[in-house]
C-alpha cells in the first residue's frame, strides 16, 4: 500500500472513531487539540499548563494521590477556592476528620459557604456525595480520602475480622453510580488517595552475591541472609526524619530463578570508588527524582547512595568562607563520587592555613609546598560537598553565589573570606589622631565571582548587616573589589573580630584585636543520602545459579545494597482499581525539595505528574512551590513561567516586566505580584495565550437563532460532554 493510501486509510479510521465516540477519543501525543469542556483552575499555572486544558475538567472524576504530606489536600483546596471565586458551590467530604478551616481560609476558601460532611462510614460518605452531585447545584466536591472510606461492616465488626476486597467493591459500586451523574450535572469530583506498600509482593530481586549493608556498616550477601534467615538489622532510610537508620528484617524471600540480571556499577567516594549490585529489571532503585525500575536506568543517570558525612555546622562555615576566598572545590578523580576541597596560601600565611586545617581536623588531608613556597592543603573527598560544587561552579570559570548560599553565611564564614581575600588600609596619621581608636577602609577582592554574584553579595551585606559597600575596579588590571566605607569597615571588623586568627590580626584595627575565640567543633560521622552517577549497566553473564532473593524491611521498606538505596515493595493506591478506570485525570503529587529561608524551612517544591489524562495528552510534569501557611505560590509560578517564556526579564537578581521592576530576588518579586493582582493576571493571560491553554471549541459557531423567552435559572452553562467518556 502506498504511503498516501495508508495516510488516507488512517484519516478515515480516525474520522469514523470521532463520529462514533466523540472528538478527542483518539489523539496524537504531540497534538495541541483540547476537548471543548469547562474547567476549574488549579491555582498553579504550571499544573494548568500540564493538564492541557487550563485546570480540572468539569463533570469528570479526578484522582489526586501521593505520599503523606506531599500537598494533595492543598491542591484540592485551591481548586475549591477557585470554584467559589467563580460563583460556584463547593462540598468537602472530610472522611479523615482532619480538615483545618484556618488553613483552608488562608488558601482562599470561603469556609462559611463551604459544605462539609464528616461521615461515620464509607457508605455514608459516598451516599452523601451522590446526593449532592445529583442535586445539580454543586460545582466541585472533594473526598478526602479514599483510604478513610471504611466500610460499615468493618467498623461494626470485631478486631481481627477479615474484610478482603470490601472497600474495593464499595468504591466500584459507588463510582458506577456517580460517574453518569457527574457528566449530567457538570460537577467535578476530586478523590484524594493515599499510597500504600504492596507488602510481600516481590516484583524485583537481587542475585546471590549482591551485598546488603548491615546496621553496623558491614556487608553480607543477600543470598546468605535469605538462605540462613539471618535475624539482623540493615541500614534503611527513614523519610520522616531524613536519616539513615537501622531496621530489622521482617521477612526473607527466595523467589526462584531469574531470566537475567542487570549488573550496575555506581560511583562512590570510598574503597575502590565503585558500588556494585545485580538486580532484575523491575526492581525499584531510588533516584533523586523518586523510585525508578532498574531497567529504566542507563549509564550517566544518578541514584541515591549512602555516604558518610563528617562536617559540623562550624566546619561548613569554614568551607563556605574559603570557597568565597582562596578555597577550591573540584571533582574526585577516576569517576569516583565526592568532592576534593583545597586551600592554598603564601608562605607567610602558613600559620593561618594550619589553623584552618585544625578546624577540619577530623577530615584527612595532606600538605604540600610549591616552588615559590606557597603552601596547600588537600582534603579527603567529601560527598556532602557535591551539591555545593555544582551550584558554585556553573561552567564559565567564575564562582556563583546564590541567595541561598549567602543566607547560610555566619560571621565565621565572613571572617574566613575577609582573611583570605581582604585588605585593610589604615588612614593617614593626621586623620588617625582625630579618630578615636583609628580608622581605615576594607577592600575585598571579588574578581573570582560572577558579576551577578558580586551584585548579590553587595546587596546581602547592605540588607543583612547594614554595611555601606561599593563595587569598583581597582589597579591597572581593573580587578573587581568590594570597597567598604570607613564606618562600615569598623562595623564589619567588630562583627568578625572574634573569628580572626592572631596571625591575621594586622587586618583589624587595634581596638578589635585580641578578641579571637574559636575552638574546633567536630560532629559525629553519620550516613546521609547523596546522588551518585551510574558508571555502567550491562546484562550480567549467566552463572550456574540464577536464583533471585529479596528482603522485607519493617517500617521503611527499603535497604541499601553496597550503599545504593533500593525498595522491596512497589507502591499502590487504596480502594481497588475502579477509581483508576473511572478517573478522567490522575495526578501523582510528590514533594521533591524543602524550600528554606536561610536555614528555616518555609515550604516545599512540589512535582505533579499527570499520569492519566482523557482531556489532553498525558505524562506532562508540573513543578511549583507550596509555602507553609499560604499554599500554592501562584505568583512564584507566574515568575518561573514568565521568565521561561520571555514575558518576565531576569537580570542578575532583578525581575522586570515591560520596563517595570518587580523586585530584587524572587521573594520580593513574588510580593510585588501579590500586591498588584492586575499585573499578575496580565502575565498569566499572556502565558496561557502563548501556550494555547484553556478550553477551545474548534468547530465554527452555530448560526444565530431567535432568542428564547428569558427565564430565571440558577443552572450554569456547560458544554456537551464527549460521548463515550465517563
Amino acid at each position: 500500500m502506498a504511503i498516501n493510501d495508508r495516510e488516507k486509510a488512517l484519516e478515515t479510521a480516525l474520522a469514523q472513531i470521532e463520529r462514533q465516540f466523540g472528538k478527542g477519543s483518539v489523539m496524537r501525543l504531540g497534538d495541541d487539540a483540547r476537548a471543548p469542556i469547562e474547567v476549574i483552575p488549579t491555582g498553579a499555572i504550571a499544573l494548568d499548563v500540564a493538564l492541557g486544558i487550563g485546570g480540572f475538567p468539569r463533570g469528570r472524576i479526578v484522582e489526586v494521590y501521593g505520599p503523606e504530606s506531599s500537598g494533595k489536600t492543598t491542591v484540592a483546596l485551591h481548586a475549591v477556592a477557585n470554584a467559589q471565586r467563580g460563583g460556584g458551590i463547593a462540598a468537602f467530604i472530610d472522611a479523615e476528620h482532619a480538615l483545618d478551616p484556618e488553613y483552608a481560609k488562608k488558601l482562599g476558601v470561603d469556609v462559611d459557604a463551604l459544605l462539609v460532611s464528616q461521615p461515620d462510614t464509607g457508605e455514608q460518605a459516598l451516599e452523601i456525595a451522590d446526593m449532592l452531585i445529583r442535586s445539580g447545584a454543586v460545582d466541585i466536591i472533594v473526598i478526602d480520602s479514599v483510604a478513610a472510606l471504611v466500610p460499615k461492616a468493618e467498623i461494626e465488626g470485631e478486631m481481627g475480622d477479615s474484610h478482603v476486597g470490601l472497600q474495593a467493591r464499595l468504591m466500584s459500586q459507588a463510582l458506577r453510580k456517580v460517574a453518569g451523574a457527574l457528566n449530567n450535572t457538570g460537577t467535578t469530583a476530586i478523590f484524594i488517595n493515599q499510597l500504600r506498600e504492596k507488602i510481600g509482593v516481590m516484583f524485583g530481586c537481587f542475585s546471590y552475591g549482591t551485598r546488603v549493608t548491615l546496621a553496623d556498616g558491614t556487608q553480607e550477601k543477600i543470598g546468605k541472609i535469605v538462605n540462613q534467615r539471618l535475624d539482623v538489622e540493615v541500614l534503611s532510610y527513614d523519610p520522616e526524619t531524613d536519616r539513615v537508620v537501622p531496621r530489622r528484617i521482617a521477612n526473607w524471600f527466595d523467589n526462584g530463578n531469574a531470566e537475567r540480571f542487570l549488573q550496575f556499577t555506581v560511583a562512590k567516594s570510598g574503597g575502590n570508588g565503585k558500588a556494585q549490585f545485580a538486580a532484575t529489571e523491575n526492581h525499584l532503585v531510588r533516584t533523586p527524582g523518586g523510585w525508578a525500575e532498574a531497567g529504566e536506568l542507563i549509564a550517566g543517570d544518578r541514584v541515591m547512595i549512602s555516604e558518610t558525612h563528617r562536617l559540623s555546622d562550624s566546619q561548613w562555615q569554614v568551607i563556605l568562607g574559603s570557597v568565597m576566598g582562596d578555597g577550591n572545590l573540584s571533582p574526585n578523580r577516576r569517576g569516583r563520587s565526592g568532592v576534593r576541597f583545597r586551600m592554598g596560601h603564601g608562605a607567610e600565611q602558613e600559620a593561618y592555613l594550619d589553623w584552618k586545617c585544625s578546624l577540619l581536623g577530623n577530615v584527612g588531608h595532606s600538605k604540600s609546598t610549591n616552588a615559590t613556597g606557597a603552601v596547600f592543603a588537600d582534603f579527603t573527598p567529601l560527598p556532602e560537598l557535591d551539591e555545593l560544587r555544582q551550584v558554585v561552579y556553573f561552567g564559565d570559570g567564575k564562582k556563583h553565589l546564590t541567595w541561598e548560599f549567602l543566607k547560610a553565611l555566619t560571621p565565621l564564614a565572613l571572617a574566613v573570606w575577609y582573611m583570605d581575600d581582604g585588605g585593610f588600609t589604615v588612614r593617614s596619621k593626621g586623620l588617625q589622631t582625630r579618630t578615636e581608636g583609628g580608622s581605615g577602609r576594607i577592600e575585598i577582592c571579588v574578581e573570582a565571582m560572577s558579576e551577578g554574584s558580586r551584585d548579590r553579595l553587595a546587596d546581602y551585606l547592605r540588607d543583612t548587616h547594614g554595611l555601606d559597600v561599593e563595587l569598583r575596579h581597582a589597579g591597572a588590571r581593573q580587578v573587581a573589589v568590594l570597597q567598604f566605607s570607613t564606618e562600615s569597615s569598623a562595623k564589619f571588623q567588630q562583627l568578625v573580630a572574634p573569628y580572626v586568627h592572631p596571625s591575621m590580626a594586622y587586618k583589624l584595627l587595634p581596638r578589635f584585636q585580641g578578641r579571637f575565640a574559636v575552638e574546633p567543633r567536630f560532629a559525629e560521622p553519620e550516613n546521609r543520602l547523596v546522588p551518585a552517577a551510574i558508571l555502567d549497566v550491562h546484562v550480567k553473564p549467566e552463572t550456574r545459579s540464577m536464583k533471585k532473593f529479596d528482603l522485607e524491611v519493617e517500617g521503611t521498606h527499603n535497604y541499601f545494597v553496597d550503599g545504593v538505596m533500593v525498595h522491596n515493595s512497589p507502591e499502590t493506591t487504596t480502594g481497588g482499581k475502579a477509581l483508576k478506570f473511572y478517573a478522567s485525570v490522575r495526578l501523582d503529587v510528590r514533594r521533591i525539595e524543602t524550600l528554606k529561608d536561610g536555614t528555616e524551612p518555609v515550604g516545599n517544591r512540589t512535582r505533579v505528574k499527570v499520569v492519566k489524562n482523557k482531556m489532553a495528552p498525558p505524562f506532562r510534569v508540573a513543578d511549583f512551590d507550596i509555602l507553609y501557611g499560604f499554599g500554592i505560590s501562584r505568583e512564584g509560578g507566574l515568575i518561573d513561567m514568565g521568565v521561561e517564556h520571555g514575558f518576565v526579564r531576569k537580570a542578575g537578581a532583578w525581575y522586570t516586566y515591560e520596563g517595570d521592576q518587580l523586585g530584587q530576588g524572587k521573594e520580593n518579586a513574588r510580593n510585588f505580584l501579590k500586591n498588584n493582582p492586575d499585573i499578575a493576571n496580565e502575565i498569566e493571560k499572556k502565558i496561557k495565550e502563548k501556550l494555547g491553554v484553556g478550553p477551545r471549541i474548534d468547530t465554527p459557531p452555530a448560526p444565530p437563532t431567535t432568542p428564547a423567552p428569558t427565564t430565571t435559572s440558577t443552572a450554569r452553562t456547560k458544554s456537551t460532554p464527549k460521548p463515550g467518556d465517563v
